[in-house]
């Protein structure tokens, strides 16, 4: 389940939990709302109420942790790796494939998108271009070089940065209609505030992490990507679900 929240406050954090939990969810994701494609809106949540949503959502999930929330399981994984991939240049490519065969390399919020500044966002078109090309293209585009650029500014001035890893390049576009920013919205409210109101607490409680339901272990690393596409893990059963949501990775059933 993802909610996408739009009023963060205690008492909602505290309601959204026990819905999920009533709703038979097998796993809770968070979205502050951001300014994205055509949701133009700008919302300007305060920092005090970013921090009491998440830690409301904290004590809730603390004092029942029957699914995972996949926030709290990304600074799990962090405190258990820290600086893991310190080194990696970009946040890992997420290419997206339009209904006409064109490709945008990062972010699918950017696909079907062009600005006056960078054109168009694809990289080229499974029908009329091989993948060698397409690749090569999305690599040398201005707007991933300056994605790069901005991504390599975060990384010097960020003190989060190996848990953040530079943030996404649509919220950079949508937000400042450039590439080469630093700090989004998204970061902020996400990934900033979220480290800064529960991270303390999260890495105490690490050691007594309940293990997935009707599992004996959690799963060894956290992401969101596909099992299918998942770090080489092998998943002996095709599934879309992310692996935050997959407690079966390792052929077991659910």
């Amino acid at each position: 389940m993802i909610a996408v929240i739009s009023d963060p406050s205690p008492q909602r954090a505290e309601e959204l939990y026990a819905f999920s939990l009533s709703l038979g969810a097998s796993s809770l994701a968070i979205n502050i709302e951001e300014r994205e494609g055509v949701n133009i809106r700008n919302h300007h949540f305060t920092d005090h109420a970013i921090a009491d949503f998440w830690t409301a959502l904290w004590e809730a999930w603390k004092s029942d942790p029957k699914i995972p929330v996949r926030e709290f399981e990304r600074i799990r994984a962090y405190t258990l790796t820290p600086g893991q991939d310190s080194e990696s240049p970009l946040t890992d490519p997420f290419p997206t494939v339009a209904w006409d065969g064109n490709v945008t390399l990062y972010s699918p919020e950017l696909s079907g998108y062009s600005s006056p500044h960078y054109g168009g966002f694809s990289c080229g078109n499974v029908l009329k271009h091989p993948l060698h090309h397409i690749i090569l293209s999305g690599w040398r585009s201005s707007w991933v070089l300056d994605y790069a650029r901005g991504v390599e500014e975060c990384r010097e001035s960020c003190r989060l940065f190996d848990f953040c890893r530079g943030g996404h390049a649509a919220n950079r576009y949508f937000e400042h209609g450039r590439l080469d920013s630093t700090e989004t919205s998204y970061c902020r409210n996400s990934k900033i505030l979220l480290m800064e109101a529960v991270g303390g607490s999260i890495r105490e409680f690490v050691e007594d992490w309940p293990s997935p339901p009707e599992q004996g272990a959690s799963s060894q690393k956290f992401d969101n990507r596909p099992s299918w596409d998942n770090w080489g893990k092998k998943a002996t059963k095709f599934d879309n679900s992310p692996s935050w949501d997959n407690w079966n990775k390792k052929g077991k059933k659910k």
